[in-house]
């Protein structure tokens, strides 16, 4: 009887104990709402989960910046643009990591008034935060932003008056626009903080946006080029060059003033492999604009290898066609960068 009745008081002390144990760590509401902790008049906030803290609070911000219409990609070239315009200001862009599902969030805006609150440890070890930042100062910092944009645009605006050239023209109304853009992204997630602070930026704008648009996208069909493929070789890379100068707003027709002409060859290489083909590359482009002048050059150059050198010749082009995509093209946005640098 003694004995039944120890561990009766063991069994009693255990489930007393591990009672205790729940109760103590007991989920928190804002877990699964975090408006209970931060009033949603006030305050935007979210929960991240990870296998420890610091994952848990990349994973809040992350959902965070979701509710500001984060993307997976970017949709166009304009948020590329737009930080190079702006790089080494405040006005930078946040790559923010969802741990737990290794997804890359890009979002437009800055989190730089996030701050992590509470976070608790489940039974299991899945560590949850709570992220949040406050509405007004937040509306503060997007109305700064908004304003050192409008201003950069004023001035880039007012650079064009006193132009002539159609690449200088171009390059400053690009760059206003690009800068556009953001505000009018800047704005849409201003509705979410605040719709009264994003009615007052949206109209107090000195200039259409709609307008703005157009006149760049004008100012970029009036410059054509004339692509001219010095080697018959070339010709496969025809499409591809074409392509970045489309995509830049330019046009490509004959008898152009602006002028890109390029060469491109391979040889077959020697080599003691008895399993694989070589092939040597090289590619070489020069930018002229309409005055004659060389704008800047490309080249490049390397080896491929395959089974057969055929196979290895069409590495080479895919090789080529991604630095074009990539390499080239930026050094074609880099001109117009510097074309459009100011003072600001």
């Amino acid at each position: 009887m003694r004995k039944i009745s120890f561990v009766l008081c063991v069994i009693m002390v255990f489930v007393t104990t591990v009672s205790a144990r729940k109760k103590q760590n007991q989920r928190p509401a804002w877990v699964d709402n975090p408006a209970m902790e931060y009033n949603t008049l006030q305050y935007l906030s979210a929960v991240g989960v990870g296998s420890n803290r610091s994952q848990a609070e990349d994973n809040a911000r992350a959902n965070l910046a979701r509710i500001f219409e984060s993307r997976i990609s970017s949709e166009s070239g304009y948020e590329e643009r737009y930080q190079e315009l702006v790089s080494g200001s405040d006005a930078s862009f946040s790559n923010l990591t969802d741990q737990s599902a290794r997804v890359q969030v890009l979002s437009s805006l800055t989190l730089s008034n996030v701050q992590i609150g509470a976070s608790w440890t489940d039974d299991l070890g899945q560590v949850y935060a709570l992220a949040y930042l406050h509405r007004s100062s937040t509306a503060e910092l997007y109305h700064a932003k908004i304003e050192d944009n409008r201003r950069k645009v004023m001035a880039l605006l007012s650079r064009t008056l006193e132009l002539e050239g159609s690449w200088d023209r171009f390059a400053l109304l690009s760059s206003a626009d690009a800068l556009s853009r953001e505000n009018q992204n800047l704005i849409a997630q201003l509705r979410i903080i605040s719709s009264d602070d994003a009615v007052l930026a949206a109209t107090s704008m000195p200039y259409d946006p709609e307008v703005l648009s157009a006149q760049a996208q004008a100012a970029g069909a009036e410059i054509s080029f004339e692509v001219i493929c010095e080697a018959q070789e070339g010709q496969a890379l025809l499409p591809q060059i074409r392509e970045v100068i489309t995509n830049l707003g330019f046009r490509v027709a004959p008898n152009s003033l602006n002028q890109v002409r390029y060469s491109y060859s391979t040889e077959e290489l020697s080599l003691d492999n008895p399993r694989n083909k070589y092939i040597r590359y090289q590619v070489s482009i020069s930018v002229l604009d309409d005055h004659g002048h060389q704008i800047f050059t490309f080249t490049d150059g390397g080896r491929e290898a395959h089974f057969t050198f055929q196979d290895a010749r069409e590495r080479a082009l895919r090789t080529v066609s991604g630095k074009l995509s990539s390499e080239f093209n930026g050094k074609l946005k880099s001109y117009l960068q510097d074309k459009a640098m100011i003072d600001f």
